[in-house]
């Protein structure tokens, strides 16, 4: 899953040096690539209001607003060094009131009703542990209409990412008819499936 071994420490949560180690690359390389790709797949309004869940080490919260760079993009995360390291990425962006850093969890998103245009997800929907609470909670905060898209390196095809997720408890590899089923049971009624050639990348939208 990861061009340095399997990961190189917790991807759920990071923590301490191996963390912040594992957090940088995360910025970088085959994880900046995929994102770039999802993030290609999208249409977002300039002035969009975008929510990135499991913002990690924060450099999607630029490249989102490179998109929408009248908008605002709000960052959430659980752990202390993924809020620190994408608090420090973002720094200049937050000074200006563009990019709001904040901790929480997926399954109780600390946000109204019908709060943002947009929601991405960058290869953190392995490890939500309860998928259906959560694809419920990210399309209720969006707005009708508004987008969802998951971006995550496997499709479930690869043999060898089963293989090498199998030690990360409770991480789970999703196939695009699996995510599909959970995005339309919490109440999307359109989505697209997309692969990108010559690879096992994925990449899902969504819309409420």
């Amino acid at each position: 899953m990861d061009e340095h071994g399997l990961f190189g420490g917790n991807p759920a949560f990071p923590e301490g040096a191996e963390g912040l180690a594992m957090l940088d690359r995360m910025n970088g390389g085959a994880h900046e690539q995929l994102a770039s790709w999802g993030l290609s797949l999208c249409r977002l309004d300039p002035t969009a209001h975008v929510l990135d869940i499991g913002c990690g080490g924060g450099a999607n919260l630029l490249r989102i607003l490179s998109l929408c760079p009248r908008g605002h993009v709000t960052g959430i995360d659980p752990a202390p060094a993924s809020l620190a390291k994408s608090s420090a990425v973002c720094a200049a962006e937050i000074e200006r009131g563009a990019c709001s850093v904040l901790k929480g969890n997926v399954t109780e998103l600390p946000f109204d009703d019908a709060s943002f245009d947009a929601a991405t997800a960058f290869e953190t929907v392995y490890f939500w542990t309860d998928p259906e609470t959560a694809f419920g909670e990210v399309h209720r905060i969006l707005r009708p209409g508004g987008m969802f898209l998951i971006c995550n390196e496997t499709d479930g095809t690869d043999r060898k990412a089963h293989e090498q997720g199998d030690p990360l408890e409770g991480m789970s590899i999703y196939t695009g008819e699996e995510l599909e089923r959970l995005l339309k049971g919490a109440g999307f009624p359109e989505t697209d499936v997309r692969s990108k050639p010559g690879s096992h990348h994925i990449a899902v939208i969504a819309h409420a």
